[in-house]
């Protein structure tokens, strides 16, 4: 799981797929979850904030727009860092 940073509070955090679940159950640690889905994304909504949820080459990331939106990525792609055992770290 990795953080990029887009610029203009923007970033995009991309995820396995193998951690959907983990990501989503960690933004439900912000408040409620929805997901409308699109074509060809889905918008995920939690606390005010949208994100694009996009899965293009089954490499899942979800986009925030806003510098509070990256910061809630951030603190998801930092716990999941924190809870990754060293060894396993890339």
């Amino acid at each position: 799981m990795k953080l990029l940073d887009l610029g203009a509070d923007r970033a995009s955090l991309e995820f396995a797929p193998g951690d959907q679940d983990l990501v989503m159950g960690r933004l439900g640690a912000f408040g409620p979850v929805t997901v409308v889905r699109r074509l060809d994304h889905a918008v995920v909504s939690v606390a005010g904030q949208d994100f694009i949820h996009m899965s293009d080459w089954d490499e899942p990331c979800l986009i925030a727009g806003t510098s509070f939106g990256v910061n809630m990525l951030a603190k998801i792609a930092a716990e999941s860092l924190a809870s990754t055992p060293r060894a396993l770290r890339r």
